[in-house]
């Protein structure tokens, strides 16, 4: 019998289809396309490695992680919410919004009154009419009168709160309103400028709309102050104009000329040429339907405008009733009459002002006269009583002054600016009368004039930039603005042309006082706090921690230029004082000795 014979598999036909595949011989050309192992490792890591340990898979199922999830720590926990909610999308978070009401908590309505106030304080006005439209708890709270008088203490004008902030209004209206004086407060001002005149401005009147300006060469000047361009132009005077006043179609000029003219606006044509003065007309001052004029000559002239009265029109018949009769306006020219002249002063007069029953003028002597407007008698004569220290004089000339019925204020040469607070006539007398006896009562009364405050035009910031050695945007070299320098020892004395410190002019509102320095500066005081927020000299504002130079946004914009290329050649040596200032609660107008007018507009208004 023949043997059967035992196949070894590796010598099995590779066509047959049950032939395992042969492993490839070393010299085969597959040798290069599968990696070259070692047969001693090969036989040693098969006889050493033991039969594997496989984990089994994670349980990733929503049971078991919320499990796991409580047992981790503060951190894993927070990381592990991070990483989730980075991955949400919109909708899922209006789905956390929908049925996790927690998220999303009104802290306004759950906090106590004064933290809440204490958080609206930080919003910004402009963003109030946005947070009234969060909710109604929102809404209330933004609305709550101690919230408002927190945001005006905040900046210093507490005492406004009442008087500006109106709970009926819009929140829109109140937040502007705030949104101003916090600009107006801080600083935050946009610059304009024109050049008016080639010579010194001499006087300047501003009534919200227009600009009128008097100068040295004789002329007077209207001017759009939105937009700079000229309105009028008052030719006539023969020499320089030195006091000027607007209303409505008029215009009121006081010249060296010795006369007063009236000119109708806006066409520019005179009305009328008032004579009588003998020296010049230093200051002006109408109120419907009175002037007053103060002159050189140590006079006071008031004078009545009265409006040639119309005939009145005979009722007529129609369908047999009568009919009223309507009066119309007077035509013709207005009549200006002389009413009576003041005499009393030993000296010029250098500013006036007037409420409807009291007249206030001072003279270059240092006095101070209250009138009785109806009778031309003296109530009383007000005396400050400090001598010039750098010119030991015996009296300090009153270059200005306003008085409001409520408030004296005036300034001097010596840089001093006093204001006064002025008792009403029936709380010192308690009569309202205001014939010469009562009023002659209550100006002679020790408490009707109180001395308020005394600001110094003098004190200066010594700014922050004055003491770096770096030269910023601040025009730190800038020779024309004011440092405030020690003198040395056995130093020559200043020359006569140094600018001086004095008040040249000034102006106060509710919370504002702001006088025109004989230096070229305009300084800006909060007077209900007593403390100066700012100074304004040229097309710089310095707060305290150095000036900064403000861009001109107006047609003037070369103004600044000519006068830093007139630096630059040197013929820039004199500081031109500031002669005239206006403001409202819009815009600060300023006039000065070098004929440009300068406009400081908060940030927000046009």
């Amino acid at each position: 019998m023949r043997r059967a014979s035992v196949m070894d598999p590796r010598k099995k036909d590779a066509s047959s289809p049950h032939t395992p595949r042969r492993l490839p011989n070393p010299s085969s050309p597959l040798r290069e396309s599968r990696p070259r192992r070692d047969i001693n490792t090969l036989n040693s890591s098969t006889t050493n490695v033991s039969k594997p340990n496989i984990s089994p898979p994670p349980d990733l199922s929503l049971t078991h992680l919320s499990t796991q999830f409580a047992t981790l720590t503060l951190h894993q926990r927070q990381s592990f919410l991070l990483s989730i909610l980075k991955q949400c999308d919109p909708q899922d978070m209006l789905y956390l919004n929908a049925v996790l009401p927690r998220l999303h908590r009104d802290f306004i309505r759950l906090l106590p009154t004064e933290p809440v106030h204490r958080i609206l304080s930080y919003v910004h006005p402009r963003d109030f009419c946005t947070a009234t439209q969060i909710s109604r708890p929102w809404q209330h709270a933004l609305r709550d009168v101690r919230l408002w008088h927190r945001l005006y203490a905040r900046i210093g004008l507490q005492a406004l709160a009442d008087a500006n902030y109106v709970p009926e209004a819009s929140m829109k209206v109140n937040a502007r309103k705030i949104y101003c004086l916090e600009n107006w407060a801080h600083g935050v001002l946009r610059y304009r400028s024109f050049r008016a005149h080639g010579l010194g401005i001499l006087s300047l009147a501003f009534d919200g709309r227009r600009v009128v300006t008097g100068s040295a060469d004789g002329e007077c000047k209207v001017f759009e102050a939105r937009s700079g361009e000229i309105v009028a132009n008052l030719v006539g005077h023969e020499e320089g104009v030195f006091s000027v006043c607007l209303d409505d179609d008029k215009a009121i000029t006081g010249s060296a000329d010795s006369s007063v003219r009236v000119w109708n606006l806006p066409s520019g044509t005179l009305s009328a040429n008032l004579k009588g003065h003998n020296g010049t007309v230093t200051c002006l001052r109408y109120k419907a339907p009175l002037l007053v004029s103060g002159s050189s000559d140590k006079s006071c002239r008031i004078w009545q405008f009265t409006q040639p009265a119309a005939p009145s029109p005979k009722p007529k018949q129609r369908s047999g009733r009568p009919r009223s009769a309507e009066p119309k306006a007077a035509k013709g020219p207005v009549k200006i009459v002389p009413l009576r002249t003041l005499h009393g002063h030993n000296a010029s007069i250098k500013c006036l002002d007037f409420t409807p029953h009291v007249l206030i003028s001072g003279d270059i002597h240092g006095v101070v006269r209250l009138w009785h407007l109806h009778s031309g008698n003296c109530l009383r004569t007000l005396e400050p009583g400090t001598a010039n220290p750098t010119t030991q004089r015996t009296h300090d000339p009153v270059s200005c002054l306003q008085f409001t019925g409520a408030r004296l204020t005036f300034g001097t040469f010596s840089g001093r600016i006093y204001m006064y607070t002025v008792k009403p006539t029936s709380h010192l007398t308690g009569q309202s009368s205001t014939d010469y006896e009562t009023l002659q009562k209550w100006a002679s009364h020790t408490d009707t004039f109180q001395k308020q405050q005394v600001f110094m035009l003098g004190d200066k910031w010594t700014s922050q930039a004055d003491s770096s050695s770096s030269r910023n945007s601040v025009n730190q070299q800038d020779s024309r603005l004011p440092k405030k320098s020690v003198p040395e020892e056995n130093s020559p004395a200043l020359p006569k042309t140094t600018p001086q410190p004095w008040s040249l002019c000034l102006q106060t509102d509710s919370w504002r006082l702001i006088s025109g320095c004989g230096d070229g500066r305009c300084v800006v005081w909060n007077y209900l706090t007593g403390r100066k927020i700012y100074e304004l000299h040229k097309n710089t504002i310095n707060t305290g921690s150095g000036p900064v130079v403000v861009r001109d946004e107006g047609k003037g914009s070369s103004v600044e230029r000519e006068e830093e290329e007139e630096e630059g050649h040197g013929k820039l040596g004199v500081t031109h004082g500031m002669t005239g200032v206006a403001f409202d609660d819009r815009i600060i107008v300023v006039g000065g000795m070098d004929g440009v007018v300068r406009m400081f507009v908060p940030q927000g208004l046009l």
